[in-house]
C-alpha cells in the first residue's frame, strides 16, 4: 500500500506537465500500417494460408474535452493472400466515425486509445463486397513540438462482409505509425 501511494504521488506531476489539449482543438492525422498472418489448417485439402496487408489512413478529430476527441477516419488497405503456390490480392476502403482518448504520461507523451466503426467496400478478382468494420487500439503519441505528435500503436480490426448469403469475417492485429497535427491549442 505504501508503494502504491508513492507511485501515485510520482505520477501526479506528469499529468500536470502533459501537453495541454483544450476543448475545440482540431486534429488531422495520417499514418501507415502493416499486418502479417500465417494460418495452418490440419483439415484435408487445406494448405497454409499467408496474408500480408498494408494500409494508409487519414482522420480528422475535434476535442470535446481535454482527453476525448471525436471525428472520422478514412482508410485504404491492400492485402495479398498466398496458399499452395497461388496468390490473390484485394483492396478495401473504410470510412466512418472514430474516437480518440489521450492519457498524459509524461511532459511530451500521451498514451492514446482509438475506437471506430466503418463502412467497408472490398474488391477482389473483379468482384466487390460491402461490409461493416470496427477497430480498437492503443499506442503512444510523442510531441516533439506543441503542434505535432508522432504516433505508434497496435490496433485490432474486424471486418464482416455478406456476399450472396455467405458471411465472411476477417480479423487481425495491425501495427502502425503516423503523425497528428493539432490546430487551435
Amino acid at each position: 500500500m505504501h508503494r502504491l501511494a508513492i507511485a501515485a504521488a510520482l505520477l501526479l506531476p506528469s499529468l500536470a506537465l502533459a501537453k495541454d489539449l483544450t476543448p475545440g482543438t482540431f486534429t488531422i492525422s495520417g499514418g501507415a500500417g502493416a499486418a502479417y498472418s500465417s494460418i495452418t489448417s490440419s483439415a484435408s485439402g487445406f494448405q497454409d494460408l499467408k496474408t500480408t496487408s498494408t494500409q494508409a489512413q487519414a482522420s480528422a478529430r475535434w476535442f470535446v474535452n481535454p482527453t476525448l476527441a471525436i471525428g472520422g477516419t478514412f482508410q485504404l488497405q491492400r492485402s495479398r493472400q498466398e496458399s499452395g503456390g497461388q496468390s490473390e490480392s484485394s483492396s478495401t476502403m473504410f470510412i466512418g466515425p472514430a474516437l480518440r482518448a489521450h492519457l498524459p504520461i509524461a511532459p511530451n507523451a500521451d498514451v492514446i486509445f482509438d475506437a471506430g466503426l466503418a463502412l467497408a467496400k472490398a474488391e477482389r478478382a473483379g468482384t466487390s463486397a460491402d461490409g461493416v468494420a470496427w477497430h480498437v487500439g492503443a499506442g503512444v503519441a510523442w510531441f516533439p513540438i506543441d503542434a505535432v505528435s508522432l504516433d505508434a500503436g497496435l490496433t485490432f480490426q474486424s471486418v464482416r462482409y455478406d456476399v450472396s448469403g455467405v458471411t465472411t469475417t476477417n480479423e487481425g492485429l495491425n501495427l502502425g505509425a503516423g503523425f497528428t497535427v493539432y490546430f487551435g491549442r
